[in-house]
């Protein structure tokens, strides 16, 4: 599964191999086909990196793609853990607009806290993959702080439904950014009454 690291990660593939069957993998984002690199033994990442993979055999269709995003951490965050959910968001350098088209080339990675309360840059992700970005909000545009659309997506572009953080599946969610609620307070309690309607709420 994807995830964020720090130094050098070391990554198997396995499969159910057809009589002649065989992996190919890349690790520039672009597809696997019949020409790409055979898989034989262990890959090691040392930087950020995007392997696709897949299986080929003689006289088959090749078989379903496999994407896992896979984030070099820096030596100064490599130790971080917050008692909030860890959101990486992964754009190759360009920028999510407001107005325009949903990002799709964005990579994510959403790590909840874990049975002790916090959440690990390292640790084990929720989702890790493909995802749509841009700016959300009208005269919120203007904050210093901004808030997001995030779109879950496969290896193809194509919106996917993912259970995050607890919450029931579904492939558009909102990172929100509470910026003029000074207080801390708003947003929670108007949590706790949704919650008490019965609606989902993150634990």
């Amino acid at each position: 599964p994807g995830r964020a690291f720090a130094g050098t990660l070391n990554v198997s593939l396995s499969a159910a191999l057809p009589a002649g069957g065989v992996i190919r993998y890349t690790t520039d984002g672009s597809p696997p086909g019949a020409a790409s690199p055979l898989y034989s033994s262990a890959l090691a990442f040392a930087v950020t990196t995007k392997l696709r993979a897949r299986v080929f055999a003689p006289g088959l269709d090749p078989g379903p793609e496999l994407r896992s995003d896979y984030f070099s951490l820096g030596g100064d965050i490599a130790g971080f853990s917050s008692n909030l959910p860890i959101c990486f968001l992964h754009t190759d350098g360009a920028i999510a607009g407001a107005n325009a088209a949903t990002l799709t080339g964005t990579d994510s990675l959403i790590i909840p806290p874990d049975g002790t309360g916090r959440a690990s840059v390292t640790g084990t992700p929720d989702y890790a993959g493909r995802s749509g970005l841009r700016l959300r909000g009208r005269s919120s545009l203007a904050f210093p702080q901004k808030q997001y659309k995030l779109e879950t997506h496969d290896p193809a572009a194509n919106e996917i439904d993912a259970p995050l953080l607890g919450m029931p599946a579904a492939s558009d969610w909102v990172l929100n950014a509470p910026y003029t609620d000074k207080s801390l307070m708003r947003n929670a309690l108007t949590y706790l009454m949704w919650g008490q309607m019965g609606w989902p709420t993150l634990k």
